[in-house]
């Protein structure tokens, strides 16, 4: 079960994904933008791991190809020209193990330890050294990554050997 304050996600223990709440952006991407009060099935039994922020939903499914649904102006789900997606649209074919979901961005962690980031990036928190919005996943990490956590407008990152990086606002 992962939360943010306007939607929830779960997978069920047959690996279905399901979603609840506020749709205003296509979130839940149950193919609309209304708000749910029932939970609704999205996928069947393939979900590994699901993510969200405010306004969009990563998840990776057992074949390593990474998903996503709900707002998309800052490209925080890829390289699809920006628009909102009121149903999961393939990210990425193969490779990934887990994602993140900041507020307009998006990490990836892939199978071998490589971080990817897309998306918002208005505080440097795609950890690229710049503050330019970018659709496209660019690696930010070549491998050793171990876990990864967004926050709104900021990400942690812990390495294999235990240390602990921290990109964007530090307000």
């Amino acid at each position: 079960v992962v939360c943010s304050d306007h939607h929830a996600m779960f997978i069920k223990t047959d690996a279905s994904l399901w979603g609840i709440g506020r749709n205003h952006r296509g979130q839940l991407g149950d193919g609309t933008s209304i708000q749910k009060k029932i939970a609704v099935k999205i996928t069947a039994g393939e979900v590994l791991n699901v993510e969200v922020s405010t306004d969009h939903t990563l998840f990776v499914k057992f074949d390593g190809s990474l998903w996503g649904m709900g707002s998309n102006e800052f490209g925080q789900l890829g390289p699809n020209a920006n628009l909102q997606q009121v149903k999961p649209i393939k990210i990425l074919e193969t490779g990934s193990s887990s994602a993140s979901a900041g507020e307009g961005f998006s990490f990836v962690l892939m199978k071998g330890g490589e971080l990817k980031s897309f998306g918002r990036n208005n505080y440097g928190q795609l950890g690229d050294g710049s503050v330019i919005d970018r659709n496209q996943p660019k690696v930010i990490f070549k491998n050793s990554v171990q876990a990864v956590s967004c926050g709104g407008f900021h990400t942690m990152v812990q390495l294999e050997d235990g240390s602990l990086w921290t990109i964007g606002n530090n307000e």
